[in-house]
């Protein structure tokens, strides 16, 4: 008994302590896992927020520019519930999502795969794209010495780090032919995740010298995503046994605030046996070469395989505009015959370009805003901010609040004031020294409750170079939505059905971003280009008189009474309930067509089936039109107005005939403009006149076209008797013609 009593106490006890190791192990594991997606999560918004500043950043740098970036991703991103959303980039993880707001509106990709990803942003006009790169290339540019009347190769890798399999092409931009460049192949499909390692073979002639330099052009599709990649060649050719002089890098980028001095060295290396002597430096004419301050000295002696650290510093002017300024360095013995260029770059920004507002923390508590961040970019240079303004609260705020305090990092810079909503604000200069993140202390107060009403609050500042930024919009608003309609997928304009008409498609957005349903619809047009906002709004608005649809649906409108001759430029813009309303996109084009078909009053106007067999060389046959009266015995008097509404250097024919069988219409008189007037009545005597002549057959009228001037028929006035056929039968000269009849003279 004693013996079995100890077994069973032994298997409780062992059954006991198996309970208590595996809630350990359970524990253990679920920590473990716990802290693996804890690390993920602070992992993809360290690297969201890094994205959204460098976006920021090409983005104040203007239309056109373009970064390139290499940031982490962890694992479990939900790539279906993952988006761009107007400002802000969404990644769902681990069933949450996390996020960051950028300036700028967002479209393009969004970055899910796990680990390494360059991430390419294009900044265009009031939006930048997100151009996730799969295919990675292991040199940013190639250099290659060779001897003269010799052959060599080298090696660049590829390597597909996207999901997809990459069709790739490869392509050589080489015009020289004392050095040839070739490729062993055109094409290479890189499966996911594989490389791909291409020579480019060179090959020297005996009398080339000296540097020779092109391009390698990689475009690959992956899965229907287009990537290009442009990869700068230098190939620097010496005799056989003569000092070569090169130098290291290639070329050198600075990056420049304002009235800005910068520093960087080169290695200059002489890899021949023999001497170099009296190396000289001249820089390019133009800027940045003319910033090279001080001058680059003079070298006695480089000695044969050897190097030398050569510093070259870059003092950017006052009043130096922003942008990229690229130049260079040439480098030469007293012979000339040992040479090399260094390529100079300099991106000259302002302080905007490197300040960055964030909201990513901040709250409101009765009358204080708290806790937003202001952020120096730049690496090595301060910014000062000395004036500002903040706008959006008054919209919502019931109290009637006024901004009575700001404080940066803890020190006021404006106190006891009462600046109203968008009123700016002589602020005490606040500086931010260089690389350098405030996100604490930093205070917004007002007169009254701003936490109540659901108040909105966008910052606006001036620097001490004269930028200016605008920051992000904190909070929803009494509105209680402040995420605008995105843009159309689609936006077209084509000629309408009917003269003078165009009609402009579209596909429906959201009413947030590409979700839901907007509320109405703007529609613009203009006879110049609509690429802005202020362009816009001064344009002509079109009545939009369809139905309002979900997003991804498509519709249509028709456009009337434009002039024939005019490009027309159309815009849409969509509003939602709350009064958000979407970007501009970019303008449609078309131009109304021409027709001969007419419905006036008293006069049928419709196509007659006669035709002119055989024009004449130059001539535009049309079909003939009937103008008869029906209303009535009577006969009816009619103007005849022809406009060419395009080209003003145009001379134009045209022949015009009425007929009734055998019966003419007779006095036909016919106005035309003398002292090119536009607008002037066809009575004026500033017109000239033809005689009245009976209409025996055909009357051809020579003019000099002019835009925007009316050619006005008139025989006394042309009398149509009843039931007689008026006709075109043909023109030349015309790119579109206008035709307005006028009964009685009206």
């Amino acid at each position: 008994m004693k013996r079995g009593q100890s077994s069973v106490e032994l298997l409780m006890v062992l059954a006991i302590s198996l309970a208590i190791l595996a809630a350990l192990v359970n524990f253990t594991t679920e920590h473990v896992s716990n802290l693996q997606k804890e690390q993920a999560i602070h992992l993809a918004q360290n690297s969201l927020n890094r994205l959204v500043r460098e976006i920021n950043l090409v983005y104040r740098s203007g239309p056109g520019n373009v970064r390139e970036i290499i940031l982490p991703f962890p694992a479990g991103i939900d790539e279906a519930n993952s988006r761009l959303q107007n400002t802000s980039i969404i990644l769902r993880l681990y069933g949450s999502d996390i996020s960051a707001t950028a300036v700028p509106s967002l479209q393009g990709g969004v970055p899910t795969s796990e680990g390494l990803q360059r991430i390419r942003l294009i900044s265009y006009s009031n939006y930048v794209v997100i151009s996730l790169v799969s295919l990675v290339s292991d040199k940013e540019s190639i250099y290659v010495a060779m001897a003269r009347d010799s052959n060599t190769s080298t090696r660049v890798t590829f390597t597909n780090t996207g999901s997809n399999s990459a069709d790739v092409n490869f392509s050589l931009a080489w015009t020289h032919t004392l050095v040839g460049a070739s490729l062993p192949l055109s094409n290479k499909v890189i499966t996911s995740g594989g490389s791909y390692s291409l020579d480019i073979n060179l090959s020297a002639g005996g009398t080339a010298q000296g540097n020779y330099v092109g391009n390698l052009l990689v475009s690959s599709n992956l899965g229907g995503s287009i990537e290009q990649l442009t990869i700068p060649i230098n190939v620097e050719v010496f005799s056989a046994g003569q000092a070569l002089l090169t130098v290291i890098p290639s070329a050198l980028e600075f990056n420049t605030l304002g009235v800005d001095t910068n520093t960087q060295s080169i290695q200059l290396c002489n890899t021949g046996s023999t001497p170099i002597k009296s190396i000289s430096f001249t820089p390019s004419s133009y800027a940045p070469g003319t910033w090279i301050n001080p001058a680059v000295s003079t070298i006695s002696q480089l000695d044969g395989s050897s190097c030398m650290d050569v510093n070259v510093t870059l003092a950017v002017p006052a009043s130096t505009a922003a942008g990229t300024y690229t130049g260079s360095l040439a480098i030469s013995d007293y012979t000339g015959a040992n040479n090399t260029i260094l390529g100079l770059t300099s991106n000259v920004r302002m302080m905007n370009n490197y300040f960055i507002w964030s909201w990513d923390n901040a709250y409101t508590s009765g009358t204080q805003l708290l806790d937003f961040s202001l952020e120096n970019a730049h690496p090595t240079k301060s910014i000062t901010v000395n004036s500002m303004s903040v706008k959006g609260w008054s919209k919502c705020d019931q109290n009637d609040s006024l901004l009575t305090d700001i404080k940066f990092g803890g020190s006021f810079v404006y106190s006891s004031g009462s600046a109203a909503d968008d009123a700016n604000i002589n602020i005490i200069d606040y500086n931010i020294p260089s690389a350098t993140i405030i996100s604490s202390n930093n205070l917004l107060i007002f007169s009254g409750n701003i936490s109540d009403n659901n108040e909105q609050f966008q910052p606006a500042l001036t620097f001490e170079d004269g930028s200016t930024y605008v920051g992000p919009v904190l909070g929803n608003g009494c509105i209680g939505d402040a995420i605008p309609p995105g843009l159309p997928t689609s936006f077209s304009a084509a000629g309408g059905p009917s003269a003078e008409s165009i009609v402009v498609s579209f596909t429906f957005p959201g009413d947030d971003n590409q979700t839901g349903t907007v509320s109405s619809v703007d529609i613009r047009y203009a006879t110049t280009d609509i690429n802005t906002q202020t362009a816009f709004d001064a344009a002509a608005s079109a009545t939009y008189t369809g139905s309002i649809f979900s997003a991804g649906n498509t519709s249509s409108q028709l456009i009337d009474n434009l002039n024939v001759g005019y490009t027309y430029y159309f815009s849409i813009e969509f509003l939602d309930t709350n009064g958000n309303r979407s970007a501009v996109p970019p303008s449609a084009h078309a131009r109304p067509r021409n027709t001969f078909n007419y419905l006036l009053g008293d006069f049928n106007i419709s196509p007659f089936a006669f035709s002119r067999p055989n024009p004449s060389a130059g001539q535009t046959d049309v079909n003939e039109f009937k103008l008869r009266s029906f209303a009535g015995s009577g006969d009816r008097n009619v103007y005849l107005r022809v406009a060419d509404d395009l080209n003003s250097s145009n001379a134009w024919i045209i022949a015009i005939g009425a007929v009734s069988g055998s019966t003419r219409a007779n006095d036909l008189r016919i106005w035309y403009p003398a002292n090119n007037v536009p607008g002037v009545p066809g009575m004026s005597p500033q017109y000239q006149v033809n005689p009245n002549a009976p209409m025996t057959g055909t009357l051809d009228m020579l003019s000099t076209a002019l835009i925007n001037s009316e050619y006005r028929y008139n025989g006394s006035y042309i009398n149509i008797p009843n039931s007689t056929h008026l006709y075109i039968d043909w023109f030349t000269g015309f790119t579109d013609m206008n035709l307005i009849f006028d009964q009685n003279g009206a």
